[in-house]
């Protein structure tokens, strides 16, 4: 199992060069999905359809 970032480390750590696009969208993805996914969940949870991530603040 690898944590969020492992592809994005070790493709900088392997080369020191700068990260191909599809490098680029492999680490968002990685990085930034989960956390899309967790704000899915928790509008469908609190029985609102997705929406702007600006509402999330304002349901606390």
């Amino acid at each position: 199992m690898h944590m969020p970032g492992d592809l994005g480390r070790s493709a900088i750590i392997r080369n020191m060069q700068p990260l191909a696009d599809d490098d680029i969208v492999a680490v968002v993805d990685e990085l930034f999905l989960p956390l899309v996914h967790y704000y899915e969940q928790r509008f469908r949870s609190t029985g609102r359809e997705t929406g702007d991530i600006r509402e999330s603040a304002r349901i606390r």
